[in-house]
């Protein structure tokens, strides 16, 4: 469910300061208990009187579980119907719930349906989050030219997320004249705003050569941040550049950990695969103390920066 708590905490300011205002109440006794139930009444007064922000208010409250004993499925109802009447970010919220399957069956075309509506209303997420669907084909038909569009309102209206998005679409000239220079600098402004996306992609324009002079030594900074978010691909090519001591000093048994750590992910099969094959061939290389040191590394590599409790 963190992603609806990141949905929901992105741009909805008032439902945030009364979801908080009433959590705060509701934990005390007396007065306190009292005006938070004073809160929650007036909140369903107005949303049973159509009112769109506090049926999103309410809906958020039942969604992310705090009123006791209401399912969050029963959320829907209430978000859709201020989605239907308007509010961007209940439209974001119910779009990226039909994308993902939580709570109500997944419906791409219904999720593009709800993103619309919060895209027609500047919502840069939405905008964002619709550009990745056309331009991957993403239970609608691809289209490059409106996903770059899309995505160039995203980043125009402040997402960081969308600028690394467009940053892609230059890499590889989809939809667009192909343009290292300015994928870089759309990298660099996801990296900034600390998006191990922009991180990891940065590193890779670095290792590359790729709209800047080939670093290796940046690259390793940019992939070592992305990698302490748990980003797969950062993961990865640290193990590369700790086998070959490009731009690290050349480790075998560091090369093994981040390798290690790349397979234990799950949020991308494809380079697991290739982090398996990596630590089987390298722990033919490496003595049954080495493999283990690398191991204990990697676990305490995962504890110190956290990473092990998001996957």
């Amino acid at each position: 469910m963190r992603f609806i708590a990141k949905c929901l905490g992105l741009f909805a300011v008032i439902a945030l300061i009364l979801v908080a205002t009433w959590e705060t109440r509701a934990q005390s006794t007396g007065p306190g208990k009292a005006e938070a139930d004073r809160i929650v009444q007036n909140l369903i007064i107005a949303a049973k009187q159509g009112d769109p922000q506090a049926l999103f208010t309410l809906g958020s409250l039942v969604l992310t579980g705090k009123l006791q004993g209401e399912a969050p499925a029963k959320a829907v109802p209430m978000l859709t119907e201020a989605a239907n009447r308007g509010h961007p970010d209940a439209a974001f919220v119910v779009g990226m719930l039909y994308y993902k399957g939580t709570i109500v069956p997944g419906d791409k075309q219904r999720a593009q349906q709800y993103l619309k509506i919060a895209s027609g209303k500047n919502h840069p997420e939405a905008q964002n989050m619709l550009g990745q669907m056309l331009y991957r084909g993403d239970g609608i038909p691809a289209d490059p030219k409106a996903a770059l569009a899309m995505l160039q309102k995203a980043q125009q209206n402040g997402s960081d997320a969308a600028a690394v998005n467009l940053g892609t679409l230059y890499v590889e000239g989809k939809g667009v004249k192909r343009d290292p220079a300015k994928a870089l600098a759309l990298f660099r402004r996801g990296a900034e705003a600390g998006l191990p996306g922009g991180q990891y992609n940065l590193g890779w324009m670095y290792q590359q050569g790729e709209g800047v002079k080939a670093d290796p030594v940046q690259a390793a900074q940019w992939y070592g941040l992305a990698a302490k978010s748990g980003y797969p691909s950062a993961l990865y090519n640290l193990g590369l550049l700790h086998l070959h001591g490009a731009g690290v000093a050349k480790d075998m048994v560091e090369a093994m950990k981040f390798f290690m750590l790349a397979a234990a992910s799950n949020e991308d099969m494809a380079v697991k695969s290739r982090a398996s094959g990596a630590v089987r061939e390298l722990a033919g290389a490496l003595g049954e103390t080495q493999v283990s040191d690398a191991s204990e590394a990697a676990k305490m590599w995962a504890m110190r920066n956290q990473w092990a409790q998001r996957q």
